[in-house]
């Protein structure tokens, strides 16, 4: 008797810990998402001279010497012969994978290669050469909304791939074997609905020999040029977390964000402080300055959410406390260039404007020049007279040595594809 209580004891216990339910151990086919690396060197290894090529989708420009250096979006640099301005020769390209933006200071060209800064020679334009680098000084960016960042594995584009894993698992006795379904991922894209979002990150300007990138929204580094072909890193720089445009003026940055623009003063190189701003709205400001008079444009329809197309003319005189002259409305300005007396002005589809702003009241009524039959996203002014725009179909040469009487001297065809 005593055997048989026991045995139910046992056996009372055995269920009360066990529920008494038969468990089978099962494999299970689990289907999950792993993020794709891709490694620096390849990268790093491919920054090189190559044959010209087509433009197709122009971002920054700059010029040296009678030579134009072209930022193709995420690929390099293509650089053009304008010596004779009637007849521009695309002559070599500068492959840099992940380029997005660019800058030259004496004979070295700074462009950023994603998370790299890369300083390249151009004492001879066709034979452009890699000297330095500063390696994984960015930790992320963009190009066309498509997003980017680097870690300790490598650069991440927002790719993955599908891998099956089996595990064990316990379950009530079966013969089922559980797959757990896959969701299918693409790259990662801002969504901002209709608004327009930058091609890429605004990244340089230089400031005696300090070259000053902005490496994420909100932060700035600064980097040593006294040896140009060794870019050396140092301070980063905590700024307005909406920074969208760097400007150099004399001895001040002028920093755009989607709050109006921030003075910051560089009192011990390197070390940049904040000491003042003027609030213009919330376009992520552009900004050309001269004879310390600032022309802020604000556009809408970006993802800065502003309604309003203007330019804002600011006295900034006494830097410490800037005035506000005047606001006047415009189409869609996308680029200023301010060469005193003349204020040039891209438009987009709306083409460009010059004005004689010698009367700062009255700039609305001293229109000189507006070239209706051209888009208008970028330009800048060569040597003395000479304007490029950058359109939808090509890079637009013209000669403003009168800019009531604005001539076309050549264009360059950009073969625009599907991004």
């Amino acid at each position: 008797m005593k055997k048989v209580l026991l045995s139910s004891l046992i056996f009372f216990v055995f269920c009360l810990f066990s529920s008494c339910s038969d468990k089978c151990d099962e494999n299970r086919l689990v289907i999950r998402q792993i993020p794709i690396y891709h490694p620096f060197l390849p990268f790093r290894n491919s920054v090189v001279a190559m044959p010209a090529g087509e433009i197709q989708d122009p971002g920054k420009i700059c010029e040296k010497d009678n030579y134009l250096y072209i930022n193709e979006i995420k690929k390099g640099v293509h650089v053009i012969d304008n010596n004779d301005p009637s007849n521009p020769r695309l002559i070599s390209f500068i492959n840099i994978p992940g380029n997005g933006d660019i800058i030259i200071y004496g004979n070295i060209l700074y462009a950023d290669s994603y998370s790299d800064l890369v300083a390249i020679d151009i004492s001879d334009p066709t034979r452009a050469k890699e000297v330095g680098r500063a390696n994984e000084v960015f930790p992320v960016g963009w190009f066309n909304r498509v997003h980017w960042n680097a870690g300790s594995e490598g650069l991440f584009f927002g790719e993955y791939k599908e891998q099956q894993f089996a595990e064990m698992s316990k379950t009530d006795c079966g013969d089922n074997v559980t797959i757990t379904p896959s969701v299918k991922s693409v790259r990662s894209e801002t969504s901002i609905g209709t608004f327009e979002f930058p091609k890429t990150m605004t990244r340089f300007a230089i400031q005696d020999k300090y070259l000053y990138a902005i490496f994420s929204i909100g932060n700035f580094r600064v980097f040593d040029l006294r040896i140009p072909s060794e870019p050396s890193p140092g301070a980063n720089v905590e700024v307005e977390p909406d920074m969208f445009s760097i400007f150099v003026y004399k001895d001040k940055l002028f920093l755009g964000s989607s709050n109006g623009i921030s003075v910051y003063d560089d009192p011990a190189p390197g070390f940049p402080r904040k000491i003042a701003s003027f609030p213009t709205g919330t376009s992520c400001d552009q900004i050309t300055i001269e004879n310390d008079i600032a022309y802020v444009l604000r556009r809408s329809g970006t993802f800065c959410t502003s309604n309003l197309n203007e330019l804002h003319i600011v006295d900034i005189h006494d830097i410490k406390t800037p005035k506000r002259i005047k606001a006047y409305s415009l189409d869609s300005p996308y680029k200023a260039i301010a060469k005193y007396p003349y204020l040039y002005i891209a438009e987009g589809d709306n083409g460009f404007k010059v004005f004689d702003v010698r009367d700062n009241l009255a700039i609305d009524e001293h229109l000189l020049s507006f070239k209706k039959d051209v888009t208008a996203y970028d330009m800048i002014t060569t040597g003395s007279n000479n304007l490029w725009v950058v359109g939808k179909d090509g890079l637009y040469q013209y000669d403003v040595s009168d800019p009531a009487n604005v001539k076309e001297l050549s264009k360059i065809p950009v073969k625009r594809v599907s991004l």
